[in-house]
């Protein structure tokens, strides 16, 4: 009797979180598909540019430096880790767990991403397609956001 009770309880644990992964809105899983490439982009630029502070490894010149305060890449690395990376990590914790203010996180992260790479892009002497891509995931994060945060402020209003 306990052994088929506790097995109907972990069925309609499972149950449930299924239930809340698969009625999320499209829209909700676009943001967090976007943030996890934005952030997995983050840790992975951010790490080789904090291990390898020359650039070498993510294949980066000094030029890149020359309008810039920075010796070398290990503050941008460490700046980019935390800014793009953890915030994003977080934010896609609190999307999944649709906290109050999730829909703005997710503008927030976009904006982050955005302002960092036009400002790359303006003191860079060289601009990369992985630059408009970003440019494009961090605008794509800033719309989902913003429509979330409508949507929100229109049920309320109902």
């Amino acid at each position: 009797m306990l052994i088929k009770f506790v097995k109907l309880a972990i069925l309609n644990r499972l149950f449930d979180f299924l239930f809340l992964i698969f009625m999320k809105p499209i829209i909700i899983w676009l943001a967090i598909i976007l943030l996890l490439f934005s952030s997995a982009g983050a840790f992975y630029g951010g790490y080789q540019l904090v291990a390898h502070p020359d650039g070498s490894s993510l294949k980066l010149s000094f030029e890149l430096l020359k309008n810039t305060p920075f010796p070398n890449f290990k503050i941008p690395g460490i700046a980019f880790f935390i800014t793009v990376g953890i915030f994003g990590a977080i934010t896609i914790i609190f999307t999944f767990q649709q906290q109050q203010y999730h829909a703005k996180y997710i503008t927030g992260a976009g904006l982050l991403l955005t302002v960092w790479i036009l400002v790359e892009m303006a003191l860079a002497p060289e601009i990369y397609r992985r630059d408009y891509i970003a440019l494009f995931l961090g605008i794509a994060q800033m719309l989902c956001g913003l429509y979330l945060d409508r949507r929100k402020e229109e049920e309320n209003l109902m």
